[in-house]
């Protein structure tokens, strides 16, 4: 997922939120939104995802 869609995309597709104590710096700059990694899924099934836009 990382090297097709960048860091914050794996990090949301893997569940990991951006709060807590053991947070990289990078995610406090870097987020994806809810769309996001229902798009990638999509590419990667090669299928729809209803939350695609």
């Amino acid at each position: 997922m990382e090297r097709n869609y960048g860091y914050a995309m794996a990090a949301s597709f893997a569940g990991h939120a951006a709060t807590g104590y053991q947070t990289s710096s990078t995610m406090t700059y870097v987020a994806a939104s809810v769309e996001e990694p229902a798009v990638a899924v999509a590419a990667l099934t090669v299928e729809p995802h209803p939350l695609a836009v």
